[in-house]
């Protein structure tokens, strides 16, 4: 083994040590230059890439998240994001509950609608650490105060009508079961109300046996900024002077006289009243004479359909039926094209209520119009019994509207008239004395001349009192073309289904039912808007095929077995090579 000394490994070393000149040199070469491109290049790219994160990071959720849920709970419908483009007013969310204790769904749903509008401001507080907002916003933990500082108003909404729990799961088994996932309903109602200063109040009429309007109903009526209350026309003194809309629900008893004209009066005023007949027949002919003044006859029978019936417990039944639903009329504002009504079927007892059918008649007055929403097809029917059964198309709801003029108090026009009068008096009182004044001044010597100018003077007189008569007489008229153009609508809506607003039945199916009534409703309302956004489901959707027959026994059978001889024999093959 040869050894090296000490001195050798120093000078080899040095020999070997990089001077300052090769450093240089090595820059220049092609493959140093090459590197530092490359260097450089991945430099610059690793700097986008981060900058590009943080930029992206800015961005609202709606623009980076993509709804993959099944019911697309993350998904904002056309109506909200219309009303929220639309809105000019600030509001701010205030997500009252602890940090982390929101459900996941909550926060990435608020996330994505905030960012629909500039006017829309979010933040989080936690009543742990900030326990004066419980107190401050008169709210509980676990809610979303949605409030308007302009307005002065707020609305609470609860994280529990938000997420929908399935109370009989809770209650028998113990766990907490979603079924429904409101958020957009709920907040889009709930700013509507704090913008806006309407509120209008629904009245139903009590002492006829009628029937409570449904939940679902109701809860849609407040979310268009209407309260419900109940009033009984001859116990509590007629219709009350703050009632915007009179609800007649299932009477099955007639309305009395007084009642009849209390309810004339009021539409004759600009009133508005629904009427839902209930499917028991019974004589009512007050009622019957209400609706024939407004062009509304009612037919005898109960009403089928031969063509828009539904499948029923394994056979046809032309009594429960889909009615067809008038796209050119307000009522079916807003109704999805794929949606459908459906009346006549009694989901809690499991049968059918018939429907009751309407003609159009002639009218009253010429000022009354009769606009169909909801109707049978052609083949309609309308069925006494077995041999009395007459086929066409029958009205199932219906809406007579009015013109009516409003016309100045006589009262006041009294008044005016006779302070108009008294002050021509005492002008023409004024006047003479000043004449007789001025003649007894004057001398006999100047009376012709004084003649003269009398007479000139009275025909500028009566020439300006002609001109003023005619600048009267125009405004006049102005005035009274002016009072002419006020009208208000008076609106009788009749719906002769009573199925029509069933609770289960609506809640049992996708139905447009509520929607199209509240449609009705909210018509005759200038300031009001029918906002109605049926929640989202959370119920697992599983594909299944009923009654396959061939395509099952293909996709059960004979694909799995064609996939596996196909791999048995590539096996064998592949085992032999």
């Amino acid at each position: 083994m040869k050894k090296i000394s000490l001195r050798g490994l120093r000078s080899r070393l040095a020999a070997k040590r990089p001077t300052l000149a090769g450093i240089r040199g090595s820059f220049g070469t092609i493959q140093s230059k090459n590197g530092l491109f490359s260097a450089g290049m991945i430099a610059l790219v690793v700097a986008i890439v981060i900058v590009f994160n943080l930029a992206v990071g800015y961005l609202p959720s709606n623009l980076l998240e993509i709804d993959l849920s099944s019911s697309g709970i993350y998904t904002v419908t056309d109506t909200s994001v219309d009303y929220l483009a639309a809105l000019d007013t600030d509001v701010e969310l205030i997500v009252v509950a602890e940090n982390g204790d929101v459900d996941s769904r909550i926060t990435r749903f608020l996330d994505r609608y905030v960012a629909l509008s500039d006017h829309l401001s979010m933040r989080t507080v936690d009543p742990v650490t900030s326990p004066s907002v419980l107190t401050d916003y008169e709210t509980e933990q676990n809610t979303i105060v949605v409030r308007c500082e302009e307005t002065g108003r707020q609305e609470i909404v609860y994280f529990d009508d938000i997420l929908v729990m399935d109370y009989y799961s809770y209650m028998m088994y113990g766990y907490a079961d979603y079924t429904e996932f409101d958020a957009e309903g709920q907040l889009t109602s709930a700013i509507d109300y704090v913008v806006s200063a309407v509120d209008h109040t629904v009245y139903t009429t009590t002492g006829h046996g009628e029937m409570e309007l449904g939940s679902l109903v109701v809860e849609q009526l407040e979310r268009s900024h209407f309260t419900t209350s109940s009033v009984n026309l001859t116990t509590d003194g007629g219709i009350p002077e703050d009632c915007d809309l009179l609800v007649i629900n299932q009477p099955t008893s007639d309305l009395s006289v007084d009642e009849l004209e209390m309810v004339r009066a009021y539409l004759a005023a600009g009133g508005q009243v629904s009427v839902i007949l209930d499917s028991e027949q019974f004589e009512h002919p007050h009622l019957t004479e209400l609706m024939e003044e407004y062009g509304l006859v009612e037919v005898d029978g109960y009403i089928a359909d031969a063509e828009n019936y539904y499948w029923y417990q394994n056979s046809g039944s032309y009594y429960i039926f889909f009615p067809e639903l008038d796209t050119s009329t307000d009522a079916a504002d807003g109704v999805a094209e794929d949606a459908y009504v459906m009346v006549g079927y009694d989901l809690v007892n499991g049968m059918i209520s018939p429907v009751l059918g309407l003609t159009e008649g002639t009218p009253a007055r010429d000022t009354i119009t009769v606009t169909p929403f909801l109707t049978t097809s052609e083949n309609g029917m309308a069925v006494v019994d077995e041999e009395n059964i007459t086929t066409g198309q029958y009205l199932i709801g219906v809406t007579a509207s009015e013109e009516i003029a409003v016309e100045e108090d006589e009262d006041e026009t009294s008044e005016a008239t006779a302070e108009d009068e008294a002050s021509a008096e005492d002008a023409a009182a004024d006047e003479t004395a000043a004449d007789e004044a001025g003649a007894a001044e004057t001398s006999s010597e100047e009376t012709a001349a004084d003649e003269t100018s009398t007479d000139e003077t009275s025909t500028d007189e009566t020439s300006t009192d002609e001109a003023e008569s005619e600048d009267t007489d125009s405004e006049d008229t102005d005035s009274e073309e002016e009072e002419e153009a006020e009208t208000v609508t008076a609106r009788l809506t009749v719906i002769t289904a009573d199925t029509l607003l069933d609770d289960t039945l609506n809640s049992n199916y996708s139905l447009a039912n509520i929607q199209v009534f509240l449609n009705t409703v909210t018509a005759g309302f200038e300031d009001v808007e029918n906002i109605s956004i049926e929640p989202k489901s959370l119920s697992t959707t599983y594909n299944t095929i009923n009654n396959a027959g061939m395509l099952g026994l293909i996709v059960v059978a004979v694909i799995p077995l064609g996939i596996l001889i196909v791999g048995v024999v590539r096996w064998m093959r592949r085992r032999k090579l």
